[in-house]
């Protein structure tokens, strides 16, 4: 039977897809997002792997005008499952929206910024005396956190235009 909303998430998949028209299985088909997972739950075992799914619920989430809940993000979702899920949530802007107000909520995660960024500069204060060394330690601390900051907008962003489109949504109810 030809389902629309299966179709064009399998379309968002092979477009984030490291190795797009590759076979994948369905039971939990996130995985296939890498080139060749090692195990169930492997997209979420490295940043490359989070990159990808995180692009791709991104793109799903507003293609389809919803959002998915902290507990969505951690399932293992099979093809027919997160379908599912979709077309639930398309009839739940409510429940798209209380799970877009508690991502802003929680915030950019700045607390690991700032531990990083502490150790970074702990290093460089040791090393003052050693220039070449507390130096590259600086530029790093200051690199991870001018891009940690863009992350943190374009994030924002996203959210702003994903609750834009919810709320415009007039498929879902409210």
């Amino acid at each position: 039977m030809h389902c629309p909303v299966r179709d064009r998430v399998l379309e968002l998949f092979e477009s984030q897809r490291a190795l797009p028209g590759a076979p994948f299985e369905e039971a939990h088909f996130l995985d296939f997002l890498l080139a060749d997972p090692s195990s169930i739950g492997a997209v979420r075992n490295t940043f490359k792997g989070l990159r990808r799914f995180n692009k791709f619920v991104d793109a799903v989430q507003y293609e389809f005008a919803v959002c998915f809940s902290t507990s969505d993000f951690d399932s293992n979702w099979s093809v027919e499952k997160f379908v599912e899920r979709i077309k639930y949530l398309q009839l739940s802007r409510r429940g798209s929206l209380q799970s877009l107000n508690n991502q802003e909520r929680a915030g950019a995660n700045w607390g690991a910024v700032m531990i990083a960024d502490l150790i970074l500069l702990s290093l460089a204060s040791i090393f003052r005396h050693t220039w070449w060394v507390a130096i590259p330690l600086i530029v790093v601390a200051l690199s991870v956190t001018v891009r940690y900051f863009f992350f943190a907008r374009s994030q924002a962003a996203y959210r702003e235009r994903l609750r834009s489109r919810i709320e415009g949504n007039k498929q879902g109810a409210v």
